[in-house]
């Protein structure tokens, strides 16, 4: 694997996915990535905004928050098996209300922004998920090595956490108790496009309501194309030969290059703030983004195996949306691993510092200042402890999947990405 190319991000998920780009990429990223802008004749009364599927999304949310949850442990004491299936089939029913008006509200642009705007409002900071969301979360957590942050009513953080946040939540559970009872060989054409319809929709909705989704490809793209050293580089490597080897001409120095245009866009998209004299990242933004990347990451992974006989076809918005979502669980993990005292956040401030220096083209950010420690190596040593980075691992599976169900020729990303995974030769 490249593993030396801007390895504590995992850039090269990003950027061979630009460099596979054919001809209209900047109106199929447009077409698909569901930003919602406001609008303008709403804005000024002209046009009515339907308010009804966020208010119902909302009200379903509460609906399910407010329910008593009756004891679920058979053999615990109070357990009612009438009151498991009561709540169970109350639960369910605003479930499915939950998702029909999201994805009623998503055929509309206003509607969308109605949508939005009803999630986008903090919970009380008393909030905390139904158990069951709450353990589901926690096991999936462990069981994926991607966290989820769910909020902790009794740690004073739950007011940044918002009604969007809780559906997502929600939603994910619901995929994941689906994906247990499918049989993916098995399973008929509808069921599974069901349920990658589903996948979908947590997707979305994280791409609508999270700081995650506010990251705009359209404009990371012109920033690699508009840079002539990253057009360079970016060229250059899609017209080699599968048959050259690349590993050698290429460093972590010029892996650095493509830093500023890619980050740049990431870190205004999460947002910043003065402390002091220093600008940094907002912190409550960061984490979560980086969960709503953790549960897009998720979706993608338990779609994949459903997309092969569902006949749904995606677009290269949803490979680059997942290699996203890798690059920041991975990276936040990354950097909690190594004994540096340098957190994601940690490295994200000292990029913003890099990035409003003179001299950026001749130093480095902070944190890689360190001559005596190998963030190769060290990412080296990370991921072989990880089955997900393996040839035949989650990460490549996922990956193969999504571009497969894509309905374009994308030989250059798959040859692309056979160099990612493929073992490196022994020396």
């Amino acid at each position: 694997m490249r593993r030396r190319l801007l390895a504590f991000l995992l850039v090269p998920f990003i950027l061979v996915a630009f460099i596979s780009c054919e001809g209209d990429i900047f109106g199929t990223i447009s077409d698909f990535m569901g930003q919602t802008s406001s609008n303008v004749y709403a804005e000024n009364g002209l046009v009515q905004i339907d308010t009804s599927q966020g208010a119902a999304v909302t009200e379903s949310t509460g609906s399910i928050l407010a329910l008593a949850e009756p004891v679920t442990d058979s053999s615990a004491s109070g357990y009612d098996a009438d009151a498991v299936a009561v709540y169970e089939a109350a639960y369910e029913e605003k479930v499915e209300t939950i998702k029909d008006s999201i994805t009623e509200a998503l055929t509309s642009p206003t509607k969308t922004e109605a949508l939005v705007e009803a999630l986008s409002e903090p919970l009380a900071p008393t909030t905390a998920p139904p158990t069951k969301v709450k353990d589901a979360v926690a096991k999936i957590s462990e069981d994926s090595g991607v966290t989820i942050h769910i909020p902790d009513p009794n740690a004073g953080t739950a007011s940044d956490f918002t009604e969007g946040d809780m559906v997502t939540l929600i939603l994910l559970t619901e995929l994941y108790e689906e994906a247990e009872s499918i049989d993916f060989d098995t399973a008929s054409e509808d069921d599974l496009l069901q349920f990658v319809s589903d996948a979908k929709q947590v997707v979305d909705t994280v791409k609508k309501v999270s700081p995650a989704g506010s990251i705009n490809l359209d404009e990371i793209l012109e920033s690699l194309i508009d840079d002539p050293d990253v057009y360079d580089q970016l060229f250059r490597s899609s017209s080699t030969s599968r048959s050259t080897p690349r590993v050698e001409e290429e460093s972590e120095d010029d892996a650095m290059t493509f830093v500023k245009p890619i980050f740049e866009n990431v870190i205004n998209s999460i947002g910043t703030e003065v402390v002091g004299a220093d600008e940094v990242i907002i912190s409550k933004n960061l984490t979560r983004a980086i969960s709503g990347f953790g549960m897009m990451r998720l979706s993608y992974e338990r779609m994949a195996p459903g997309l092969v006989r569902s006949g749904v076809e995606l677009d290269l918005p949803d490979v680059i949306n997942y290699a996203l979502s890798v690059i920041f669980t991975e990276a936040d993990d990354f950097f909690d691993s190594v004994a540096t005292g340098t957190t994601f956040e940690v490295a994200l401030n000292d990029v913003i510092v890099w990035m409003e220096s003179e001299d950026k083209e001749k130093t480095e950010p902070d944190f890689m200042s360190d001559e005596t420690f190998d963030w190769g190596t060290a990412f080296d040593s990370f991921i072989e402890v990880k089955p997900a980075f393996g040839s035949d691992g989650t990460i490549r599976k996922t990956l193969d999947s999504l571009i497969g169900a894509i309905p374009s020729d994308l030989t250059l990303l798959e040859d692309a990405l056979d160099d990612l995974f493929e073992p490196e030769p022994e020396v």
